[in-house]
């Protein structure tokens, strides 16, 4: 004999596992929920009636005589002989609602760009360099802009993450938090490599000043869109951002000025750039949507 559960699997009871087993009489099982009941019942099972459980009953009891139509209720059911007609008003259990069509897109290096900003070399550009670091000690952060166009008008972001690398040096990890902040003034990303250029510590642009220096609060947020740990030196981290940031960034582009990582620990970190040697350790965001 065999049941079918609320899987739609059909799964084999052996008889020699149930000795007492003597067809369909007064039974004891363990049932699935249905129509509100569940746990541990005794039932008596019309000869029709597709048998729902979701492991093996002990048959109890004697088979009960045949109906009117000369079906003994000791009759098994196959479901390969269909399913029977469901009497009115019988409980049903609804098809759950099919899932949103969610998709993704990675947005890799060659629509990012990225430096850091140091307070000890306030004119010096870091825009060509491999790496950026983060580290309370000279406040400097690093700041990375992404271009989501290829994300099209209307979608819906249901989560964001972006991915960064640590560096290779022992001291590139830390134990402490870091977190990312929508930035409020645009930047420039700069081609030099600890050489005078913009962006820097003191300018967001040539000859423009940032309103607070360093991307302080005020070129920058004051609420994180993301935090995350960089423990570990040389491993990936995934960092979840706000999807209502990314959100508002599709909808309008000119919001898009970037991202600023921060700390408040003088033990810091440094970040594999978009200029770094191995394409597969540079920077990337992640971004799930429904259209």
């Amino acid at each position: 004999m065999r049941v079918t559960n609320f899987s739609g699997r059909t799964d084999p009871v052996s008889h020699a596992a149930h000795p007492d087993f003597s067809g369909f009489g007064a039974t004891k099982c363990r049932t699935r929920e249905l129509g509100g009941v569940r746990g541990q019942h005794r039932h008596r099972f019309p000869a029709a009636a597709l048998l729902l459980a979701t492991g093996a009953c002990g048959w109890v009891g004697d088979p009960e005589p045949a109906d009117d139509n000369g079906i003994g209720a000791d009759a098994a059911f196959h479901p390969d002989d269909g399913p029977p007609d469901a009497a009115p008003g019988a409980d049903a259990v609804a098809a759950p609602d099919a899932a949103p069509d969610t998709r993704s897109t990675v947005i890799s290096a060659d629509d990012i760009v990225d430096t850091y900003l140091r307070m000890t070399a306030p004119s010096f550009n870091y825009g060509a360099s491999d790496r950026m670091c983060v580290d309370a000690t000279d406040d400097r952060k690093v700041l990375l802009r992404i271009d989501v166009s290829t994300i099209p008008a209307g979608a819906q972001v249901v989560a964001a993450s972006l991915h960064l690398w640590t560096g290779l040096a022992a001291s590139d990890g830390s134990a402490d938090t870091f977190s990312a902040y929508p930035m409020l003034e645009s930047w420039d990303e700069g081609n030099a490599n600890a050489a005078p250029s913009t962006a820097s510590y003191s300018e967001r642009a040539a000859g423009t000043a940032w309103t607070a220096a360093g991307a302080g609060i005020g070129s920058r947020a004051g609420d994180a869109m993301g935090s995350f740990v960089p423990v570990a030196v040389d491993s990936e981290l995934r960092i979840d951002l706000d999807p209502a940031v990314i959100q508002s960034w599709i909808e309008d582009e000119e919001s898009n000025l970037g991202i600023a990582i921060v700390t408040a620990s003088d033990d810091g970190a440094c970040f594999d750039s978009t200029e770094f040697a191995t394409a597969g350790k540079h920077p990337s965001l992640v971004v799930h949507w429904i259209p």
